[in-house]
C-alpha cells in the first residue's frame, strides 16, 4: 500500500507539471534535463508530504506490540 501511494502521488504530480511545462514551450521542443531534474525534484517532495500521513499510521501498525497481523 505505502509503494502504491508513493509511486502514484510521484507520477501523477511528475506528468502533470511536464505536461504544464510542455504546454508552455515551443511545439516538438524537448525540455532542457535540468528543467525534468527540477520537475521530478518538486514530484519528490509533494510526494513526500502527501504520503507522511499514510507513514505515520503505517508505521505503528507493523510494530511489535501491534494488533494488526
Amino acid at each position: 500500500m505505502r509503494q502504491g501511494a508513493n509511486s502514484a502521488v510521484r507520477f501523477t504530480t511528475y506528468t502533470t507539471l511536464k505536461q504544464f511545462i510542455q504546454s508552455r514551450t515551443h511545439a516538438g521542443q524537448t525540455l532542457p534535463s535540468g528543467v525534468t531534474f527540477g520537475i521530478g525534484a518538486i514530484a519528490g517532495l509533494v510526494t513526500v508530504y502527501t504520503t507522511m500521513p499514510l507513514e505515520c499510521v503505517y508505521i505503528p501498525s507493523i510494530g511489535p506490540t501491534s494488533k494488526f497481523p
